[in-house]
């Protein structure tokens, strides 16, 4: 099991949920993570950032898979879709914007 800690220094902190063990972290914000999400097959972390941002991570390694924009304020948070093919982004622009994926492309924006 991995659990996964936002942080306010810019980084995302996974950690071994059985030996309680610091792997390395997910940097290359610009700004504090405030939200995070694991996708529903485990494999894929999704992070929000004050930097506008969302960002999706490899868990297994690590790797940045994309970083998406369009939001012009912090990224508050971050829902899976069941399937995990779409990810929710809610922002403190007032918009919720859906994204592919599999392409990192934006699908919709939500005014609200």
């Amino acid at each position: 099991m991995i659990l996964a800690a936002a942080s306010s220094n810019q980084t995302v902190k996974p950690m071994d949920g059985n030996e309680g063990k610091p792997r390395a972290s997910l940097e290359g914000y610009t700004g504090d993570v405030y939200s995070i999400a694991w996708s529903p097959n485990g494999k894929i972390l999704a992070t929000g950032s004050d930097d506008r941002t969302v960002k999706l991570w490899d868990a297994a390694t690590g790797k940045m898979l994309v970083s998406m924009q369009g939001h012009t304020g912090d990224v508050s948070s971050i829902a899976w879709s069941p399937d995990g093919k779409t990810l929710a982004s809610g922002c403190t622009d007032k918009t919720v914007k859906l994204w592919d994926v599999a392409t990192g492309k934006l699908l919709a924006s939500l005014q609200g």
